[in-house]
């Protein structure tokens, strides 16, 4: 109970933020953990409702899914991980944002 009122009053504060390179490698405890799976959850479903509009107006998809695939959370999570691991000193550099990563990552892995 007490982590769901946890969750409860920092999801608000963490949506407000943007979860950047440092802020993500240096809090890896179970509770930082949980809120990067809710963060990278609202994020990819953020880019999953671009793509439905873009498709909507007939313009270029941000990328393209296949519809067989369903991207579980930890599938996303590890994708950002395997990126930064491949990318870690630009990553480290630049403090590159969460959310820029998994774009990015997303483009290059299915690239329309």
């Amino acid at each position: 109970m007490k982590k769901l009122i946890l969750i409860i009053f920092l999801v608000p504060n963490l949506a407000l933020s943007e979860l950047e390179f440092d802020e993500y490698q240096a809090n890896k405890s179970e509770s930082d953990k949980q809120l990067h799976n809710l963060y990278i959850a609202g994020i990819a479903s953020g880019f999953m409702y671009a793509n439905a509009e873009l498709s909507i107006r007939n313009k270029e998809l941000l990328y393209c899914q296949p519809e067989a695939l369903i991207l579980t959370n930890q599938n996303l999570i590890n994708m950002i991980d395997d990126q930064i691991e491949a990318n870690y000193e630009f990553y480290k550099k630049h403090n590159m944002t969460i959310q820029v990563i998994l774009l990015s990552t997303l483009m290059r892995t299915f690239p329309c």
